[in-house]
């Protein structure tokens, strides 16, 4: 088995453990919404999985930051949802960048409220191989985050701004300009909370897939990780296999 979806399951700290003891080469592990999944699991996770490369803890509510900063020291992760933890800051982005940066290609952080313009710019100086990233409802965030975000315009695909209300309207089209999706065929999805600046987007770039709601699919093929975008009814992003 390479991946294990628990999905809001109601499954406990010693029921995972003794679970992925018997899963020792997974590389996918989802547990969006678990919530009672506590830090002690993952901590001991990192030494019965050596293999995991996607992560998702968003909605795991007994997680936090430590949390994030263990699953980065343990794991070359690729992808990692983390969106929602509560307490998720520059200090847990600077571990990122110290420690998965070379191997991190999705990254969600959405709601994570304490993360600055500087801890991103901590992050994106070294993740030079990010392709898709949600910073929606990081309240803090300005337009030096939208300029960081330009400078990976080359291998971005994707980027969530919804409810940056800091960030000006002037820079978003900026960044949506410089992401030109029309190079290589790739399909970009730029969101945004506020509906004047949809309508902008949506007649200043049309081929710009914009979207206010998405699911993120990582699917993992044997060619490595691509990522898929599709609008759904529902918000919280899910990992799968296929």
């Amino acid at each position: 088995t390479e991946g294990l979806l628990l999905r809001l399951c109601d499954i406990s700290d010693d029921s995972l453990l003794s679970l992925c003891r018997r899963c020792p080469n997974l590389r996918l592990l989802d547990l969006n919404g678990a919530a009672r999944v506590s830090n002690r699991a993952i901590s001991r996770l990192a030494a019965l999985l050596p293999s995991v490369e996607y992560l998702v803890l968003t909605g795991a509510i007994r997680c936090n930051a430590d949390c994030v900063a263990e699953a980065v020291r343990a794991w070359p992760l690729r992808g990692l949802w983390v969106g929602w933890l509560g307490d998720v800051d520059d200090a847990s982005l600077e571990a990122m960048a110290q420690h998965c940066a070379s191997s991190l290609e999705v990254l969600d952080v959405s709601g994570s409220r304490a993360i600055s313009d500087s801890g991103v710019l901590a992050l994106f100086a070294a993740a030079r191989n990010l392709r898709s990233v949600d910073l929606s409802d990081c309240v803090k965030l300005s337009d030096t985050t939208l300029r960081a975000l330009a400078e990976h315009t080359a291998v971005l695909r994707s980027v969530g701004l919804s409810r940056c209300r800091l960030m000006t309207g002037n820079a978003v089209l900026e960044l949506a300009t410089r992401m030109r999706p029309e190079l290589g065929g790739r399909r970009i999805n730029l969101f945004n909370g506020n509906g004047w600046m949809l309508s902008v987007l949506r007649q200043k770039h049309p081929q710009l897939l914009v979207n206010s709601l998405t699911v993120r699919k990582a699917v993992l093929n044997a060619d490595g990780l691509t990522v898929r975008m599709c609008e759904v009814p529902e918000p919280a992003p899910v990992a799968v296999l296929e």
